[in-house]
């Protein structure tokens, strides 16, 4: 098992169609493409968790010797990268019964995909760094424009949510747009979860202390908890470069 940081929010999406969408980008591998940045977080945490159930359900090499968690993650990364993960997605929604036209045009066009009809914007009007997105605020306001829910069986819309365009430690200029909140409901419903998220997101002029990484420590049988380092080629600041795509 692994410990994980959960104050801010993992990726840059928030809602049903949205995190698809953001898996379906990461799913087309070329993983240092900077459309990808605001994702890095997610990919690392998926990359180590798949590494570890390759790592677990090994038996033995030609050799008889395991491959090393490294070696294991190096694979994911390496099979992640080259887009194949894509095809198998595919294939297990065939499986499950997806209509096949629609499920071509999501895959190789889910940014064409509608979202929710009214949209909540958050443009910057001066420079700064911001230093805290609250998670918790993010999954309050997603319940408020319907992307969640607070009990068992509650109805879900599936085309609401947020998207973030920046993180934290990022510096943010005049005219940048940070987030964008979508809902079924109403304008004005849009805009009150927009300031929600407003009222809770700290910036401020200094530049924030860097972030340490989303996954912290390691849990085994054998050693316990011990603290983890993801590879260096997983936090080496290769996705440093532009936003999510809109």
């Amino acid at each position: 098992a692994f410990l994980t940081n959960m104050d801010h929010p993992i990726g840059c999406a928030v809602g049903n169609w949205l995190e698809v969408r953001e898996c379906i980008d990461v799913l087309k591998g070329n993983l240092d493409d900077s459309r990808l940045r605001m994702s890095r977080d997610l990919i690392t945490l998926v990359l180590v968790q798949a590494g570890q159930m390759l790592y677990q359900s090994q038996t033995s090499t030609a050799n008889n010797q395991k491959y090393s968690l490294e070696q294991c993650i190096k694979h994911a990364y390496t099979v992640l990268d080259s887009g194949r993960a894509l095809a198998k997605f595919r294939q297990m929604m065939l499986a499950q019964g997806a209509d096949p036209a629609f499920l071509k045009d999501a895959l190789e066009f889910p940014h064409d995909v509608p979202l929710a009809s009214f949209v909540a914007t958050w443009t910057c009007q001066s420079s700064s760094y911001i230093h805290d997105i609250p998670a918790k605020t993010v999954g309050d306001v997603s319940v408020m424009v319907g992307a969640g829910r607070t009990v068992a069986g509650q109805e879900v819309d599936a085309k609401a949510g947020i998207l973030f365009f920046k993180k934290v430690g990022d510096a943010v200029k005049e005219g940048d747009v940070l987030v964008k909140v979508y809902s079924n409901q109403s304008q004005e419903q849009a805009e009150e979860a927009l300031q929600c998220i407003k009222d809770a997101v700290r910036t401020e002029m200094d530049p924030p202390t860097p972030n340490g990484p989303i996954i912290t420590h390691r849990v085994t049988k054998e050693e316990g908890t011990q603290p983890f380092i993801p590879p260096s080629y997983l936090t080496n600041g290769a996705w440093q470069s532009k936003d999510c795509a809109s």
